[in-house]
């Protein structure tokens, strides 16, 4: 069964938008009146596809809507909500350096290098006094020289594709702070009316992760809820996956919901 942490229902919102201060011992209050057994069964099923669940993620049952108080307060916010359009066009288009790039840009050092290692063990077990050694050793000298040089190539075209990567999280940072210091004014009393929209239902905040078959179930009192997960983009480090999907309730059947790319938004992970 899932746990019942009432506290938690303003917590939650500061991960919504990492912006809102702590909340009084009147909000913890409030969060744990309910406290008889929930009547309705909610099976939740979080996958990509039929074969792909996704596991250990964390789901929160709201009896409101987060979302929509937070909305109402970017409306009333003493100044305009920062914008990085192109900054979040790149960071949507980011995909991990593929690893053939970094075997690309030292395959020809490390061919190279294997060529000069071969050379010199042959000179090394060579009697210098035959004729050949001469030019044997010359040629080792001019792919020697060669070697150095496409180590310092090799090095250069590295140095500019973890650049890349690197200039992009500076930016994406930057912008994160300021975004970030916009919020905490702009949402300063969410946990105001967090408490009072919880007061209002007189219900609790409801808690579960999913299992190794992508799985959570819940006994929530009957009524509307709305079901909230976040998952972290595992092929982009700058997106994630966020949910806040409304259900109904009732006594009469389990009620199934899918969790699932049909009903995510894929935002930046700010």
């Amino acid at each position: 069964m899932a746990r019942r942490i009432g506290r938690r229902a303003v917590k939650f919102a500061l991960r919504q938008r990492r912006a809102a201060p702590g909340v009084g011992g009147a909000i913890l209050a409030l969060a744990t009146l309910a406290c008889h057994q929930g009547e309705a069964r909610l099976v939740l099923r979080a996958a990509w596809g039929p074969e792909d669940p996704i596991t250990d993620l964390h789901i929160t049952a709201l009896p409101f809507d987060p979302d929509q108080i937070l909305d109402s307060l970017v409306t009333l916010a003493p100044s305009p909500k920062p914008t990085f359009t192109e900054l979040e066009r790149e960071l949507a288009n980011y995909r991990r350096p593929d690893p053939g790039r970094f075997d690309e840009a030292s395959r020809p050092w490390s061919a190279l290098r294997d060529t000069v290692e071969r050379l010199a063990d042959s000179l090394n077990a060579m009697d210098r006094t035959v004729p050949s050694y001469g030019p044997m050793y010359d040629r080792f000298r001019r792919l020697y020289a060669r070697l150095a040089q496409r180590a310092a190539e090799s090095d250069a075209l590295l140095r500019e594709l973890n650049g890349e990567d690197v200039g992009l999280a500076r930016r994406a940072q930057a912008a994160a702070e300021s975004l970030r210091t916009w919020e905490r004014e702009a949402f300063a009393t969410y946990p105001d009316a967090a408490a009072v929209a919880l007061a209002r239902t007189e219900r609790v905040v409801h808690e579960e992760t999913t299992d190794t078959t992508g799985v959570a179930e819940l006994e929530l009192e009957p009524g509307r809820w709305w079901i909230v997960a976040r998952y972290a983009d595992p092929e982009n480090p700058f997106q994630e996956y966020y949910w806040n999907v409304p259900v109904t309730v009732t006594r009469l059947v389990p009620v199934r919901l899918p969790l699932t790319r049909a009903n995510t938004v894929w935002r930046w992970r700010h």
